[in-house]
């Protein structure tokens, strides 16, 4: 993986990405994110192709899905990749805030057209480590205990990562990066991230 196919996303925290996420972005704007697609994901193929031919048979296996009704997003970015390297800010700071997944409300024409005959859709997120810093990296998760109390958060559970084991979830309760691993000049976190939209049950259609 070529360095210089990876766009800067914070400096200050080393944070790049190889692809497109639509929860960056589509933020921005849609028609950026539409534009950069096609090349990201001619990359993607090119880098990572062999864990993107298996996202139908390993999502097949988890949701009980046939491979044949397990789709790329038409017209959207590829799972890519999370890139985190030693900054000076690496250690006792923050990397991201917690929130929900909400990217696929950003791409709303591109869903619309699978979701047109549906009863009911679920979204996913799933990140697989691909390398780690020494000391290890995860996930945190919160639950809200009240809906009405915003003070009734607690940590629900600490999800550890191992490099090959995929982390699926369904991005709608409150996480962000565990960053209490320290890490040294050294270390590089590289995580392949994606989202997917359940549609009745019987398909499956992954993104970025």
């Amino acid at each position: 993986m070529s360095r210089d196919q990876w766009i800067m996303r914070q400096i200050e925290f080393g944070f790049y990405t190889l692809g497109t996420p639509s929860y960056l972005d589509a933020a921005i704007s849609y028609s950026i994110y539409l534009s950069r697609c096609t090349g990201s994901n001619i990359t993607l193929k090119a880098i990572v192709s062999p864990i993107i031919n298996a996202i139908p048979i390993v999502f097949s296996r988890l949701l009980g899905i046939p491979q044949s009704n397990i789709r790329h997003l038409q017209n959207t970015c590829l799972p890519g990749v999370h890139i985190f390297t030693f900054t000076a800010n690496s250690n006792g700071h923050r990397l991201t805030d917690f929130h929900r997944d909400r990217q696929h409300t950003l791409i709303q024409p591109l869903i619309q057209p699978v979701l047109q005959n549906a009863s009911f859709f679920e979204p996913i997120s799933f990140t697989l480590p691909l390398q780690l810093p020494t000391t290890g990296g995860g996930l945190l998760m919160l639950q809200q205990s009240s809906k009405d109390n915003q003070n009734s958060l607690h940590l629900e559970r600490r999800i550890l990562y191992s490099c090959g084991q995929i982390v699926v979830h369904d991005g709608q309760n409150l996480h962000r990066i565990d960053d209490s691993y320290k890490v040294c000049e050294t270390d590089c976190r590289l995580t392949l991230q994606g989202h997917g939209l359940i549609v009745d049950d019987d398909s499956f259609y992954y993104y970025w």
